[in-house]
């Protein structure tokens, strides 16, 4: 054995000849197909190491913001007081809510027109009875309070959405209300990049205000001019609202104003802004209306007749001193649940089931119990597919 192998250690020929046999040796007895892939290495941004979690942010009147997780929301029976979210001793208002998942986007909108970004992920997570934190204080977000920029609303932008927007693979839009009825519709693109101290998403005329914003993303058969898949409905704080095309609302710059979506009468004033999927079987498509103090109802949107925009409307539900004004009209089908908040931070998650069906021109019925000087504020649907509606 030793004469054997110092003659293989004398010859460098035999060395290569015996590693190639062991080499061989080893292919036969170890040579399965590959089971992993080499790729190509993907860039990675921040946002894809953040957990992926549903959360529901509330805005107030002091300009705080609160995160909490959305499972801590139970379904309750209508008529409900709901839960608070906000102390009363800390003498602030809610002024809406958001619901988004931490790896998204949030865009949020002041009264005048500007628009900011922050990263969901970026506002920390609060406890139910914590204060939350300012504005001012959140990284990237360069709100100046010296300004009085009032808080308006706030969209989330879906991950894939803001991916889409990114690479030019895909088309979204905003559509802008303001409080006189004028309506406007802008390529989301335009805001894929807001520098720290906001840019201009609308230009409002003296006397106006933004009311509402809503976020459509198109069909991928879609053509410039909108979706073709969807409807908007303005709902007026005195009960009015009017359903029309979206392609009737043509794509506008930044600095635009708009052109008129819905005439109203004196002293009537915007209270939102929905775009309807069109492509729901009729027997489904339902929209649900919400007042101030509580009340609401189902309405089938055959109900609604399709017209143009710049008209007055028709009644959608009976404003009167039991229901106070309106503040909004979303679309809903039968699994979805809704979940409402009131200015005093008392929020409640109901099935839409319970809510009855009813013709436009009537009162409605008790959704949530709310106290004298308390109003509903905010409303948001969760679909059977959210995890929020486990």
């Amino acid at each position: 054995k030793i004469k054997w192998l110092n003659a293989v250690l004398a010859s460098e020929a035999r060395i290569y000849e015996l590693i190639k046999e062991e080499l061989i040796e080893q292919k036969d007895k170890y040579g399965d197909a590959r089971r992993t892939e080499i790729e190509e290495m993907v860039a990675l941004s921040e946002r894809d190491f953040v957990e992926e979690k549903e959360v529901i942010l509330y805005f107030t009147q002091r300009d705080y913001v609160k995160r909490l997780p959305a499972d801590i929301f139970k379904r309750q029976r209508r008529g409900g007081k709901g839960i608070a979210v906000i102390e009363k001793k800390e003498d602030d208002k809610v002024v809406n809510f958001i619901r988004a998942s931490t790896r998204e986007r949030l865009i949020i909108f002041t009264e005048y027109g500007k628009a900011y970004q922050v990263k969901t992920y970026e506002i920390l997570p609060s406890s139910r009875h914590a204060k939350g934190r300012p504005l001012v204080n959140i990284p990237g977000l360069g709100i100046s309070i010296e300004e009085r920029e009032k808080f308006v609303t706030a969209i989330a932008i879906p991950e894939d959405v803001d991916r889409g927007i990114e690479t030019n693979t895909e088309e979204a839009y905003l559509v802008f209300a303001t409080k006189r009825g004028v309506v406007k519709r802008s390529a989301l693109a335009k805001l894929k990049s807001i520098r720290s101290t906001g840019v201009v998403a609308v230009r409002t005329s003296k006397g106006d205000s933004l009311a509402d914003v809503v976020l459509i993303k198109p069909s991928p058969d879609s053509q410039d001019r909108g979706t073709g898949q969807n409807g908007i409905i303005l709902s007026s704080k005195n009960g009015k609202a009017i359903f029309f095309p979206e392609d009737e609302l043509r794509e506008m710059g930044r600095y635009a104003a708009g052109v008129r979506g819905m005439r109203l009468e004196k002293g009537d004033e915007i209270a939102s802004i929905e775009a309807l999927d069109l492509g729901v079987s009729k027997d489904k498509n339902r929209a649900v209306t919400l007042t101030e103090k509580g009340y609401g109802k189902r309405t089938k949107l055959d109900a609604y007749r399709e017209t143009h925009r710049g008209g007055k409307g028709v009644i959608s539900i009976k404003t009167s001193e039991r229901n106070g004004k309106v503040v909004c009209i979303k679309q809903v089908k039968n699994t979805d649940e809704l979940m409402v908040s009131t200015s005093d931070g008392m929020v409640t998650k109901i099935s839409v089931r319970s809510i009855p069906v009813q013709g436009r021109n009537t009162q409605g019925v008790r959704i949530m119990n709310v106290k004298r000087g308390e109003r509903v504020v905010a409303v948001d649907i969760l679909s059977a597919t959210d995890s929020t509606s486990k």
